[in-house]
């Protein structure tokens, strides 16, 4: 449960700037731009207006939130994900016969071609 939410806090935080340019792009109005500013057409403007208006520390508005929803969440979806997987059974490496398909699946969810 740790690893989960470690990860879930660490991608939320590598991600942040993305997320930040996304949220720009999402909300602009053209009453909020006014005249003199001009309407961002992709991430990259979205990015260069960013770093314009409030630097590099822009980048990292809203963090601390994203990183405390996402990292609990994270942490219960790979919780879940790894309960389930040992109630079903499944063992690293470990294939599974499915009972209508033609192929098999393994542990990690690849499928392998029926061995004849």
């Amino acid at each position: 449960m740790l690893a989960g939410g470690l990860a879930g806090a660490l991608a939320s935080a590598v991600t942040n700037p993305l997320d930040v340019a996304k949220t720009v792009l999402n909300t602009q109005e053209e009453a909020r731009l006014g005249k003199t500013q001009t309407h961002l057409t992709g991430m990259v403007t979205a990015l260069r207006r960013i770093y314009e208006t409030n630097g590099a520390s822009g980048f990292m508005r809203g963090m601390r939130p994203r990183i405390i929803y996402q990292a609990p969440a994270a942490a219960i979806c790979w919780s879940i994900y790894e309960l389930f997987k040992s109630v079903l059974g499944f063992q690293a490496g470990e294939q599974v016969e499915l009972p209508t398909a033609a192929s098999t699946v393994t542990a990690t969810g690849v499928a392998v071609a029926p061995s004849a």
